[in-house]
């Protein structure tokens, strides 16, 4: 069996500025955040990857230039494809309001937390 601990946040509201400063935001504190998460969530997981490590590729390495790059994308879409270059499994996934159809959901997805049934793990995550 296999499970799993995803929250989806309604942008539909958000403008393309402001959920620039959403991904410029969990950049800066992916780091952090990660300390609060198990080492399975940290680094290596193939459905929790770090959006911080593919911007870094995209510019070569670690750079200051990844807030400036990320306030260069002209639509959500030029966004989430900085962002989820080529996947869904990056610990925050652009990608669904990406999809068409039925598949279509007005979100982004939070991966980043580890699967529990704890409610107040799952309480103090979702604040």
């Amino acid at each position: 069996y296999s499970m799993g601990f995803h929250v989806h946040v309604n942008i539909s509201k958000l403008s393309d500025s402001q959920l620039i400063s959403v991904c410029q935001n969990f950049i800066k504190y992916e780091q952090a955040m990660d300390t609060l998460m198990p080492p399975s969530r940290q680094k290596g997981n193939t459905y929790c990857k770090s959006n911080r490590l593919a911007i870094e590729e995209m510019v070569g390495g670690y750079s200051e230039d990844i807030g400036p790059l990320l306030a260069t994308c002209y639509s959500k879409e030029e966004l989430a494809e900085r962002m989820c270059p080529n996947d869904r499994y990056y610990k925050l996934n652009m990608r669904p309001f990406l999809a068409f159809g039925n598949a279509y959901k007005p979100t982004i997805e939070f991966r980043q937390h580890s699967s529990t049934c704890n409610k107040l793990k799952i309480k103090n995550w979702i604040r």
